[in-house]
């Protein structure tokens, strides 16, 4: 991940200080065919989820849980990317761009060059996701300095989060955006569909930087309390918050599965510390029955899959539908990041069962349990019984099923593309694409 943080990261080289580049790939470095050569940008959802494994790594350096990284020049490094990308970041909230400037949505651009200009071709705008995935990021960031080292309490103040009316600072600006935008319309994050009334994933990301905005005591003024909670509740009565289904001409109506729903889930949905009804947590009926559905789906149609039993993990890609190739338009393949969003929902649903100490099935989701015992019924099962510990092994062994195929088809030095063929598993797509090492870090942090 680091490697693609200019100006001297290993495949961002003459990048502007602070980009993060979703990929190496260039037309001038191609390396063969099955590359897209159209990825060396810097898009600020990618960046922002990046970034936030890269905080996490970094908090957790300081506190001493990973002694790897508690070098103090490893993670001045890792701090300086962290403040660059910031800088970076709040040039691009005003940079004049094609979705508009600072005042008329110009923070709904979806991608930049990498010297911090804007991208002016044609494409899938706006994508609102972006400000809303930064502002969480950050907000983790501004805690951790403030719980961690006082002294950088002007930095938080100053540049995270001015309370000050008329001062700028790159969390206010983004979580101001967000409020404005939620109801906008909006491209999904596969950049493909717009949706006047948003999107799943968008909705999930924009909801969960309003609540992270709302619950912060430490940064947030106090009277935006209000403001801040309201957005959220009026975002679950959305009578559209449900993935947008894809038909391509021609095909047989859709199998309703896109990863799209997980990755909402995984990154915009309620944490493990929160008391939840469970509906939007991974471990809820609706994510489990979804990961059930997705796994039965890219079981049966990617021929990399055949012989695989589906308890042990599968390749899986974006959406049954999908023709996007990786450098044209085909047929979809598996992604390294949705096999490994099926791991993370996996073991984060494991872990929450383990705390809690019982598994609710329900209607939604007893095939999914199916797969571990053969008697599985409608209710509760609780730590102790047989049905429990079997369906708790199970999930385990299964999100450990995600990883292992992603790592038979990543190359022997851990490098991962974006894309593995359907048919041999070849890497494809994008090479290197910084959100593969990202998804596979936060899939480690859960397990």
């Amino acid at each position: 991940i680091l490697d693609a943080f200019g100006p001297d990261g290993r495949n961002a080289p003459g990048c502007a200080s602070g980009t993060m580049i979703a990929s190496p790939s260039r037309p001038d470095s191609r390396e063969s065919e099955d590359e897209n050569a159209s990825y060396f940008f810097q898009w600020p959802r990618d960046g922002s989820l990046c970034l936030r494994a890269v905080v996490d790594r970094l908090m957790r350096a300081e506190v001493g849980e990973t002694v790897a990284l508690a070098t103090d020049l490893f993670a001045s490094d890792i701090e300086r990317k962290v403040r660059d990308f910031v800088r970076m970041n709040m040039k691009l909230q005003v940079t004049p761009n094609p979705s508009g400037n600072f005042d008329s949505g110009g923070l709904g651009e979806p991608k930049f060059l990498v010297d911090g200009e804007p991208f002016t071709p044609s494409w899938g705008r706006p994508q609102n996701d972006g400000p809303a995935i930064r502002a969480s990021t950050l907000i983790k960031y501004a805690n951790h300095l403030l719980d961690s080292r006082p002294g950088e309490k002007p930095y938080v103040k100053d540049v995270l989060y001015n309370r000050d009316q008329g001062k700028r600072s790159i969390i206010k600006d983004d979580l101001d955006y967000t409020l404005k935008a939620w109801k906008n319309a909006t491209f999904d994050l596969w950049e493909e569909v717009e949706s006047q009334g948003g999107h799943f994933y968008t909705l999930m990301v924009q909801r969960r930087a309003l609540l992270d905005g709302a619950q912060d005591r430490t940064i947030i003024e106090p009277s935006d309390d209000h403001r801040l909670t309201k957005v959220p509740d009026s975002v679950l009565r959305m009578p559209h918050i449900v993935p947008t289904l894809r038909r391509n001409k021609g095909q047989p109506k859709p199998l309703q599965a896109d990863i799209s729903v997980l990755l909402g889930i995984t990154h915009g949905g309620d944490r493990m510390t929160e008391d939840v009804d469970e509906t939007w947590a991974p471990w809820g009926e609706r994510a489990i029955a979804t990961l059930d559905r997705i796994t039965e789906i890219f079981s049966r149609i990617y021929p990399i899959n055949s012989g695989r039993d589906a308890r042990n993990g599968v390749a899986c890609g974006r959406y049954p539908e999908d023709s996007y190739d990786g450098v044209d338009t085909s047929i979809g393949h598996p992604w390294f990041l949705t096999t490994h969003t099926m791991a993370e929902v996996l073991h984060l649903a494991a872990e929450r069962f383990a705390l809690v100490g019982f598994i609710k099935v329900s209607v939604k989701s007893r095939h999914f349990y199916s797969r571990f015992v053969d008697d599985c019924d409608v209710g509760s099962l609780h730590v102790g019984e047989r049905r429990f510990e079997e369906i708790l092994k199970g999930i385990r062994r299964m999100a450990d099923g995600f990883l292992k195929v992603s790592r038979e088809y990543a190359d022997t030095n851990g490098k991962m593309s974006e894309q593995f063929n359907r048919f041999h598993g070849k890497m494809r797509g994008a090479r290197e694409l910084t959100w593969s090492y990202a998804s596979f870090l936060t899939a480690s942090d859960a397990r």
